[in-house]
C-alpha cells in the first residue's frame, strides 16, 4: 500500500522550485490539512446516514409512526452516537452499543482517514518522534471533521427521546476515529516505515510481544465468530418461540424490519455472551437471571425475540464445563500462529513467551470490547446486561494461555524429533 507521496528527488537546474512534473506541465501540489477536514466531515456524514435515512423510511412507510421526520433524524443520530459507544438517556438508559454498526463505522473511518493522507508528502520533521510533520497535520485535520460530525449528531439526538449522555461523547470522538487511525499506522508502519516513529511502531516492545499481537487478535475474532454461531444454532433451535415473541411485539411490514436488523446489528454482541458462557462467567439478561456453567435462572425478560433462544431455566448437565475446550483451542490456535511469528529454531523459552503473549492479548481484546459494548437497556433489572468484563478477561487469559503453551510445547516436541 502506497498512498503517500514519496519525498521528492532533487529539482533539475531548470526547475529550480521542483514544481514540473517529467513531461514539463505544472505539478499540482500536495494536498494540504484543509481537504482533510472536507474529507473527515464527509466520511462521518456518510455512516450517519445509514441510520437516519433508515429511521426516515421507517416513519415514512410504517402508517403506524408517530413524531415527525425531526423525531426520526433525532432517533438515527441516536442509534448512531450509540454504535460509537455513547450512553443515551432520556426516559430510559441505553448503553450496550451494537457491534456490528461500530465495526461499520470503523471501516468507513478507516477508508477516510486513508483518503485524507492520501498524496500528503511523506517528508518534513518527526513532531515528537511520531509521524512526519505533513501527515500529523492531515489526521488532525481529519480528526477535526469527524469529530464537528459527531459533535453535530449528539445535538440532533439531544432533540428526541433518546438524547446522548454528554459525558460519554468523547468516547464517541476518540474510539471509532482512533481504531480507523491505528488501522492506518498499523499499514504506514509495514509499508512505509520512514513516515512514523519508533514510538509508533512500538519498538519499546519486546519482539515477543510484538509478534504476539496479530495471532491473538486472530484468536479473538475466531472465538466472537463461534460464539456468534452458537447464537445462530440456538435461534434456529428455538425458532418456533422466537417466532412467536416476534409476533407477539406486534412489529409489521417496515417495523418487523427494522427489529429484526436492530437484532443482526447485536450479533457479534450476543457472541461475547456466548463466548462467556464457554469460558465460564457466564452472563445475565436481566438482574437474576443468568446462564452459566451451572444453569440457566429465569426472570421476566424483555419482548426481544433473540432472548426466547436463552436456554430454559434449570440445572444443566454436569459436563456442560467441557465447553471450556472451546477456548483453549482457540488458545491453542493463537499459539500455533504466534510459533510460526518467531524463527523455526527458536529456543522453547522464546516460543513460550510469544505463545503467552498472544493468548493475553486475546483475552485483553475481547475484554476490551466487552468493556465497550456492555451496558444498560434500563434503568433498574435491565441495568446491567451481558458478561462481566473483568472476570472474562482472567478466564480467557487462563484458558487461552493453556492452548497457547501446549501448541508452543508440541511445535517444540516435533522439531526435536
Amino acid at each position: 500500500m502506497t498512498i503517500l507521496e514519496r519525498p521528492s528527488a532533487d529539482p533539475a537546474p531548470d526547475d529550480p522550485a521542483g514544481l514540473l512534473d517529467d513531461d514539463g506541465s505544472l505539478e499540482a501540489p500536495p494536498p494540504g490539512p484543509a481537504r482533510a477536514v472536507v474529507v473527515g466531515v464527509v466520511t462521518a456524514l456518510g455512516s450517519l446516514a445509514a441510520p437516519i435515512l433508515l429511521a426516515l423510511l421507517s416513519w415514512l412507510l410504517d402508517e403506524r409512526s408517530a413524531g415527525s421526520p425531526w423525531s426520526s433524524v433525532s432517533a438515527g443520530a441516536s442509534f448512531w452516537l450509540l454504535g460509537h459507544g455513547a450512553s443515551l438517556g432520556g426516559a430510559g438508559a441505553l448503553s450496550i452499543a451494537p457491534l456490528l454498526l461500530t465495526a461499520g463505522a470503523v471501516a468507513c473511518a478507516w477508508f477516510g482517514v486513508r483518503e485524507a493522507v492520501r498524496g500528503v508528502a511523506a517528508d518534513g520533521d518527526l513532531v515528537a518522534g511520531l509521524l512526519r510533520e505533513p501527515i500529523l497535520r492531515a489526521v488532525l485535520a481529519w480528526w477535526a471533521g469527524y469529530g464537528s460530525v459527531a459533535l453535530l449528531a449528539a445535538v440532533l439526538a439531544a432533540r428526541g427521546a433518546l438524547p446522548p449522555r454528554w459525558l460519554s461523547v468523547p468516547i464517541v470522538l476518540l474510539v471509532v476515529p482512533g481504531l480507523a487511525l491505528l488501522i492506518l499506522l498499523t499499514r504506514l508502519a509495514r509499508d512505509e516505515p520512514h513516515t512514523v516513529g519508533e514510538r509508533l511502531r512500538f519498538v519499546w516492545l519486546p519482539v515477543t510481544v510484538r509478534r504476539a499481537i496479530a495471532p491473538g487478535l486472530r484468536a479473538a475474532g475466531v472465538l466472537v465468530s463461534l460464539g456468534v454461531l452458537v447464537v445462530a444454532i440456538a435461534v434456529g433451535l428455538s425458532w418456533d418461540e422466537v417466532s412467536h415473541v416476534h409476533a407477539a411485539v406486534g412489529a409489521g411490514g417496515v417495523g418487523s424490519a427494522v427489529l429484526i436488523g436492530a437484532q443482526v446489528g447485536y450479533a457479534p454482541n450476543l457472541g461475547m455472551w456466548a463466548v462467556s458462557f464457554l469460558a465460564g462467567p457466564g452472563f445475565q439478561v436481566v438482574d437474576g437471571a443468568s446462564t452459566t456453567w451451572s444453569g440457566s435462572r429465569g426472570g421476566l425478560l424483555p419482548l426481544v425475540p433473540v432472548f426466547a433462544a436463552l436456554p430454559q431455566p434449570g440445572d444443566f448437565p454436569a459436563v456442560v464445563p467441557l465447553v471450556a475446550l472451546v477456548p483453549v483451542l482457540a488458545g491453542a490456535y493463537a499459539g500455533h500462529r504466534a510459533v510460526r511469528a518467531v524463527a523455526r529454531l527458536s529456543s522453547v523459552r522464546t516460543k513460550l513467551e510469544v505463545a503467552l503473549a498472544a493468548a493475553v492479548t486475546g483475552a485483553l481484546a475481547l475484554g476490551l470490547v466487552d468493556l465497550f459494548a456492555g451496558g444498560a437497556m434500563g434503568t433498574s433489572q435491565l441495568a446491567a446486561m451481558g458478561a462481566p468484563a473483568g472476570w472474562l478477561t482472567l478466564a480467557l487469559a487462563l484458558e487461552l494461555s493453556v492452548g497457547a503453551v501446549l501448541a508452543a510445547l508440541v511445535d517444540s516436541w516435533r522439531l526435536r524429533r
